[in-house]
């Protein structure tokens, strides 16, 4: 995922089913600084724990969400 993308949330209400949104910022997990992030699977822990904010087609923008719960529809289009 990345700024720009279109995604749909995996779990939505009926009446919001189908809403779409564009990612607007993404924020990186954040770790105790005693913890090591050394490794293949902290590194991946690491992005699971990402929070993205999403602008969403009514309007509303839904800050710090799980990028787990996110799904992308279109891939943002840039620099080749």
């Amino acid at each position: 995922m990345k700024v720009g993308d279109v995604v749909r949330h995996f779990q939505v209400p009926a009446s919001k089913k189908g809403q779409l949104g564009v990612i607007v910022n993404i924020h990186p997990g954040q770790w105790p600084k005693d913890w090591s992030l050394t490794g293949h699977a902290c590194m991946g822990e690491m992005r699971l724990n990402r929070r993205i904010d999403v602008l969403w087609s009514d309007g509303r923008l839904d800050r710090e969400f799980t990028e787990t719960m996110l799904e992308v529809v279109s891939h943002a289009q840039g620099k080749k």
